[in-house]
């Protein structure tokens, strides 16, 4: 589909269903179409956290924050990507 909001539900449905690499294509989208939506770049961070690309991920989850400052989720998941990065300082942020 074409709307940003049906791409961001069925993407985020997926990634809760802890299916990522499906649910990646959807997000992708739903972020091209809703840039300055802060959940697409959260269940952006949250996905590629899953599936092993943490320097992706810390950038999606840095404009969630950047677009939605203190969101816990973010701020979770951002330290979970430090944390695979070997980033000591970023976990602590």
């Amino acid at each position: 589909p074409e709307d940003g909001r049906t791409n961001l539900a069925c993407g985020s449905c997926l990634v809760a269903l802890g299916r990522f690499a499906e649910a990646m294509p959807m997000i992708t989208r739903a972020r091209e179409l809703l840039p300055d939506e802060p959940d697409g770049h959260l269940a952006a961070g949250i996905a590629l956290n899953a599936v092993n690309r943490p320097e992706e991920a810390k950038a999606a989850l840095e404009r969630a924050l950047a677009l939605r400052p203190n969101d816990p989720q973010a701020l979770y998941f951002l330290a979970v990507a430090a944390f695979s990065l070997k980033d000591a300082e970023g976990v602590l942020r």
